[in-house]
Formats: C-alpha cells, sequence, structure tokens
C-alpha cells in the first residue's frame, strides 16, 4: 500500500478506513490532500511516481489519473492547477506538472540545481516556492522560486531584493523547509 486513510475520529483508537496499492512495487513518500483529491508521490520502480486519487469515499479509493517523473518525487504541493514536485531527478530535481486534468497531466516546467543533488523538501507560499536539497558536494541546498507564471521558472539571485539561493556549506544537508514570514527553517 502506498496510501493508508486512518479515522481519527476516535483518538484513542484510531482506525484504517481505506487504502490505495499502487501497481509495481512502489513506496509512497509524499502525499497532499485538497478537498477530495489526493496526490500522492512514490518511489522510482519502472513505472509512473505521480498519482491523483479519488478519496471522497475512503473506503473506494480510485485512480484519476498518473505521471512518469522518472525517479522518486520527496515532496507534494498543490497550488490551482498546478503540481509542483521534490523530486531525486538529477536534473530536474524541481518539476510543475499541469493536474488540471487527471487523464492528460503534463510537464509545466522544471529547474535544475547546481550539482548533482537530490530534492528532499518543498514550501509553497503564494507565488515563491521554497526547495531543499542535499547539497551534492558543497552547492547550494536552498532555492527560493519565482512560479508567478508557471511556464518561465526562475531561480533569480542577482538582483539585491529578489529571491535567490543560500548554501548551508558544512552545516546540514537539508531534508525540509518551513516558511514563517520572513524566515525559512531549514531541516
Amino acid at each position: 500500500k502506498e496510501l493508508i486513510v486512518v479515522d481519527i475520529t476516535n483518538k484513542a483508537s484510531p482506525s484504517e478506513v481505506g487504502s490505495y496499492n499502487t501497481s509495481g512495487n512502489d513506496n509512497g513518500y509524499a502525499v497532499f490532500v485538497s478537498n477530495t483529491v489526493a496526490y500522492i508521490g512514490t518511489d522510482e520502480s519502472g513505472g509512473d511516481e505521480f498519482y491523483v486519487l479519488d478519496v471522497s469515499s475512503p473506503g473506494s479509493i480510485s485512480l484519476l489519473g498518473s505521471y512518469e517523473v522518472d525517479d522518486t518525487i520527496r515532496d507534494i504541493k498543490i497550488n490551482n492547477s498546478s503540481a509542483y514536485l521534490a523530486t531525486e531527478h538529477n536534473s530536474t530535481e524541481f518539476l510543475i506538472i499541469n493536474v488540471v486534468d487527471p487523464n492528460n497531466i503534463y510537464l509545466e516546467d522544471s529547474y535544475d540545481t547546481t550539482g548533482n543533488s537530490d530534492a528532499f523538501g518543498l514550501e509553497l507560499i503564494e507565488n515563491q516556492a521554497y526547495l531543499v536539497t542535499d547539497n551534492g558536494g558543497g552547492n547550494d541546498d536552498f532555492y527560493i522560486f519565482d512560479v508567478t507564471n508557471t511556464s518561465t521558472v526562475t531561480s533569480t539571485w542577482s538582483e539585491p531584493q529578489s529571491i535567490g539561493s543560500y548554501n548551508s556549506d558544512e552545516g546540514i544537508n537539508p531534508n525540509d523547509v518551513f516558511v514563517d514570514g520572513n524566515y525559512a527553517y531549514l531541516v
């Protein structure tokens, strides 16, 4: 099973009320739920790694669509018609895919971070995406993206008040990010 739905109405006795098993030997790594739709990301195992599921009836979860990312998905955020993915793909760690029609999911844009990195954590606030990677040997490991126009994703670091990137150097290899106001918290 890559997705399990647990009823927590009775906090003292949570119970499984539904699940979904993708084809193959995938392992679930990321989930995002919006209304009655769940988006799950799995590891790479020779098939699709991104799944869109109807969870309106947790006891009878159904597949709405899927998409081949070609590597493990570590984090998912959804905003309007787009899914933002942090992946372990060495040339497209940050993906934006269109999910308006789950039967016709397609790539909107992608970004290749510096070095041979894997992306692990992602935060999305308004028109900015925050991505953390394992810095791949001294490269930047925290990126801020302007995703206002998803057909032209850029990571800008040249303008004084622009969004940019940061290298935690020998501090940590970040696995997740949380943004609150003017601070980003990397773990």
